[in-house]
């Protein structure tokens, strides 16, 4: 008996103390450890309850800080899930609130979600809101496509999309968003959508479209490809990369090849390491390896090790002692982003 009693008291020993934890949560001065932020993801009912009645008290500022910081690290986390918290804010009164609660459910697979954030798109105050609701549903379809999701919900979530697309008065960030979403759908409409885009004389449309058809994966752009990544443009000739190791056509390799080794932007040579590592070829071999053992650049250098593991998962015969395998301790101090 008394030894039960002492495994309970350990237990409790080891409990997360959530009234602390939402003490400090509540005090705009304090900064939240990240071992902090991850006691947020699947908290228990009765505390995530309590957190709930807290948060409408919280001024907007600290709602914006705590909003944003648990969605940057649920995009680089694949262990939390802030959905029930996310869920919940969609209807915050800020709209960086609400945005960065679509971005926590950036890999959701709630099924009872989807018809919210189409409204949310169609109608929400704020452009920057309805632009990434018309972002996180391109996840959905995508999910579907991947078997992770029932392809019945392709249909609604394609109707709103094109919708926004083909309506004149929709915002452009709207419709660069929706155009992006569906163009993982491999519908003859949807090409032209793309075609139209390319070719409508508006930049930001213009990189859009690209985009669209690295996501579409249709080697029937390569051509276009081909000639977007000798774009003046960075943001062009980065979007263009990107494209290309999507759609994993070799024929690309050689340019991406000279983009990793010599471009003179650095997004630009990030989005050609990357899509090398995709395409996994004889030349992207020799390029990274190359890269691995000559390039200083510490973020070249990390997506170069990242490029390398992808290809050697694919099952590509590799020389990886050549990457520096030292991995960075965890930091557990208190975050640093929130200005």
């Amino acid at each position: 008996m008394e030894f039960e009693q002492e495994n309970d008291e350990l237990e409790d020993a080891k409990a997360p103390d959530y009234s602390t934890i939402l003490k400090d949560l509540a005090d705009p001065e304090k900064e939240l450890s990240v071992s902090t932020y991850y006691l947020l993801s699947d908290m228990p009912l009765e505390h995530f309850e309590e957190l709930k009645a807290l948060w409408p008290k919280l001024d907007s500022q600290r709602r914006d800080v705590l909003a944003r910081n648990m969605a940057d690290i649920s995009e680089n986390n694949f262990q939390v899930d802030y959905s029930p918290i996310a869920t919940q804010l969609l209807n915050d009164e800020s709209e960086n609130v609400r945005l960065a609660a679509l971005d926590m459910l950036w890999d959701s697979d709630r099924v009872s979600l989807i018809q919210p954030i189409i409204k949310m798109m169609q109608n929400d105050t704020a452009t920057k809101v309805r632009a990434g609701a018309a972002a996180s549903l391109g996840h959905y379809l995508l999910m579907a496509q991947w078997g992770e999701m029932n392809l019945d919900i392709e249909e609604p979530i394609s109707e709103a999309l094109i919708a926004q697309i083909t309506n004149p008065l929709t915002p452009l960030p709207v419709r660069r968003a929706s155009l992006e979403s569906v163009s993982s759908i491999s519908l003859p409409e949807i090409q032209t959508y793309i075609r139209d885009a390319y070719e409508s004389g508006v930049p930001e449309m213009e990189i859009s479209a690209v985009f669209s058809m690295g996501r579409s994966a249709d080697s029937m752009w390569v051509p276009i490809i081909q000639n977007e990544l000798e774009n003046p443009d960075n943001e062009m000739r980065s979007e263009a990369a990107k494209a290309a190791g999507i759609i994993g056509d070799s024929s690309l390799a050689d340019q991406l090849a000279e983009l990793a080794l010599d471009d003179d932007d650095l997004e630009v040579r990030l989005a050609a390491v990357t899509s090398l590592g995709l395409i996994g070829n004889a030349v992207a071999t020799d390029t990274l390896s190359r890269m691995a053992e000559e390039e200083e650049d510490e973020a070249l250098l990390d997506a170069i090790e990242d490029a390398l593991e992808e290809m050697a998962m694919i099952g590509l015969d590799l020389d990886l002692s050549i990457i520096d395998w030292n991995e960075d301790e965890e930091d557990d101090g208190p975050l640093n982003f929130e200005d």
